[in-house]
């Protein structure tokens, strides 16, 4: 994930101990980066492998640090031989690890995981027509948890975003959505009719195709609607994403909703009060309620390019454990949403609201596929649009709108392809 949500469950992306050395790491057969939430599973997953695969019952399987997802890139671009043999990551990571030649092509799974996750899911995991990572959870959304005894007298406000603030509001609670951070505010161009995908350019490069110019009329009405909610509920509406601020608002009584991604554990491990999730609302649009959207994105893991074979080896095997039914299944005591498409049928996954919520909106089609196509070009400007919601105009009808699609395309290196903008990778 993008450094927006590198705050991976508020806790710190930190090596273990300060970290550990190189020859520490070459000590062990196998090392692994995971979040820390995932540590104790974790044992339980490598005793499993071991007995599923006597073969290597004798290897020396370690974690070697705990990295939020979101910070995997980072960490494994400072030194590839320092790094964990199997790591585990968001979506979005993988591109990056790709263009710096840090991970191993796994493509020759790549039909087993078709069968077993999905086009959508592998899509996820590849770049240029090649996998570099395994699936393993599809609930990497952002979603509104909330403060059930906040809306015990009025369940249908959960149904609007004006509804979600009043609410609030009337109960003193806090309304966290990040309005300045393109991995939740991109449903305001999804709200306006505009989208975007990926084409291929001049040379064979993908890009990101997004018409948000030609839309910008509609566009700008989606902000002033906003403008004039966070205007009038600047004491509730809380500009934030941190993790560990929300975990914190949630256990002292003072959030009432908060838009974040799966971080439900940690969230009710705070609190003896009920939190639920909800499906995204509806936002009033020139009077009409547009029912919202956000991204789907995955968890998945990778193995780092090396030179040494059987240790790849082992990665390769142990990786594909760690995605497989069995390994999401033990995962399911964290309230993950699997990828596998056969266990995402099952009722221990149906009874679990955060995955059962983005299944839902994907039902409904109002999830969008963020896949590895998007990237710090589509960031920056989305952040500049949300700052211009909740920082300083009083309005939009002062000419900073009009300004806005330019702006864009200079931010983002863009250049006009058959009526869209294009941004090259």
């Amino acid at each position: 994930m993008f450094k927006q949500k590198s705050l991976i469950l508020g806790l710190a992306a930190t090596m273990l101990a300060g970290g550990l050395s190189a020859c520490n790491q070459a000590a062990a057969d196998l090392t692994y980066w995971c979040t820390s939430v995932d540590n104790d599973v974790m044992v339980k997953i490598v005793a499993a492998f071991k007995e599923d695969n006597p073969q290597y019952a004798d290897k020396r399987i370690e974690l070697g640090a705990n990295y939020g997802e979101g910070d995997a890139y980072t960490n494994l671009s400072k030194s590839l031989a320092n790094a964990g043999d199997v790591i585990f990551v968001a979506d979005d990571n993988i591109r990056s690890g790709v263009d710096s030649r840090l991970l191993t092509d796994l493509s020759e799974d790549k039909d087993a995981f078709v069968a077993s996750d999905g086009q959508f899911a592998v899509n996820a995991c590849s770049v240029d027509g090649k996998m570099y990572a395994y699936p393993y959870r599809s609930d990497n959304s952002p979603m509104p948890f909330y403060d059930k005894a906040t809306f015990t007298s009025n369940p249908a406000a959960l149904n609007s975003i004006e509804g979600m603030l009043d609410a609030c509001e009337k109960a003193g609670k806090k309304f966290y959505l990040d309005i300045a951070n393109g991995w939740y505010n991109a449903f305001m161009i999804w709200a306006a009719g505009a989208q975007f995908t990926v084409g291929t350019g001049r040379k064979g490069t993908e890009v990101i195709l997004n018409d948000v110019v030609a839309k910008k009329n509609q566009v700008g009405e989606v902000l002033k609607a906003l403008k004039a909610l966070y205007n009038r509920y600047q004491d509730t509406w809380e500009i934030s994403s941190d993790n560990g601020i929300i975990q914190d608002s949630f256990g002292n009584e003072t959030a009432g909703v908060a838009f974040l991604w799966n971080d439900g554990v940690a969230i009710k491990a705070k609190t003896s009060r009920e939190v639920g999730v909800a499906q995204w609302p509806t936002l009033a649009v020139s009077g009409q309620n547009v029912a919202l959207k956000c991204f789907q994105s995955y968890k998945a893991i990778v193995c780092k390019r090396q030179d040494d074979t059987e240790r790849l080896a082992l990665a390769k095997a142990f990786a594909k454990y760690c995605a497989s039914y069995k390994a999401q299944e033990m995962r399911l005591e964290l309230d993950y949403g699997p990828s596998n498409l056969e266990l995402m049928q099952t009722a221990q996954v149906n009874a679990l609201e955060f995955p059962n919520a983005i299944k839902q909106m994907n039902n409904a089609g109002r999830t969008v596929d963020q896949a590895t196509n998007v990237t710090g070009a589509f960031w920056k400007p989305m952040e500049d649009l949300g700052g211009m919601v909740c920082n300083g105009l009083a309005n939009l009808d002062d000419g900073a709108w009009g300004a806005y699609p330019t702006a864009v395309a200079a931010a983002a290196g863009s250049v006009a392809i058959d009526g869209w903008e294009a941004t090259t990778f």
